[in-house]
């Protein structure tokens, strides 16, 4: 069980992120840790899910990044159902073959893969990147957005349906009040990827579709408010149509 003792995160307090690195091979660990350290973060370290969770639990953390390989799904689903951790960046690392596992874990609701084997300076700019991500939406006075049954509520970071709270990830949450704050605009996966991901190159459109497809799953009876354009992206319908898409 994750600790109900959680803390605001230490980045928004002082300006350095502090990154839980869960992998089990030590040179793996060694070299992702040693590279956010020289990017100025302060690194913990863990080689099991057990270990991952004692520091969860004793501290806070600004990201997480979890091999795939020590079956760590269910971790990722505690971290992402849990209202204290959901806003937490979690990135997976990855391998060649492990595709069924990773979009397991992105419907899950995990942020982002990464391949362990790419270049180590890519995964820190990736982290440097989320972590600023979930600080802006954090930080950013909003006024709650409205669609339909939908209500967003930026500044507390909720999502409710018909009064009823959804958890999403920090990406899904940004992918749908992107595409709620501007009913009926259709928004290309590329346009996508540079308002959520920042314009990284190593985010693709398949990974778009991924993090949509768990949107809509978590959004049940409202799933069909997010319509696909056919070889172009996404939109939400303007709010005069999206009560008649319940019953589609």
């Amino acid at each position: 069980m994750l600790s109900e003792r959680w803390k605001p995160f230490s980045y928004y307090a002082t300006g350095t992120a502090r990154i839980l690195v869960i992998e089990p091979a030590a040179e793996v660990c060694r070299l992702l840790a040693d590279n956010l350290a020289q990017d100025g973060c302060r690194v913990d370290r863990a080689s099991t899910v057990e270990e991952g969770l004692r520091c969860i639990n004793a501290r806070s953390v600004d990201a997480i990044v979890l091999d795939l390989r020590l079956n760590g799904l269910e971790l990722c689903r505690q971290l992402k159902s849990g209202r204290e951790t959901s806003d937490i960046p979690l990135i997976l690392l990855t391998a060649p073959g492990e595709d069924e596992q990773t979009i397991t874990g992105l419907e899950l609701g995990a942020d982002f893969f990464f391949d362990r084997s790419l270049n180590p300076q890519v995964f820190v700019a990736l982290v440097r990147s989320l972590c600023r991500k979930v600080k802006q939406q954090q930080t950013k006075a909003e006024l709650p957005i409205s669609v339909g049954k939908i209500a967003i509520l930026p500044e507390q970071h909720e999502v409710r349906i018909a009064g009823r709270e959804v958890q999403l990830s920090t990406t899904e949450f940004g992918i749908l009040r992107l595409l709620a704050g501007s009913p009926g605009r259709v928004f290309g996966r590329a346009s996508i990827i540079d308002e959520i991901f920042n314009r990284d190159s190593t985010v693709t459109g398949r990974a778009v579709d991924v993090h949509i497809a768990g949107l809509r799953k978590k959004l049940g009876p409202c799933k069909n408010y997010i319509r696909t354009v056919r070889g172009v992206g996404y939109r939400i319908k303007s709010p005069d149509r999206v009560d008649s898409l319940i019953a589609e």
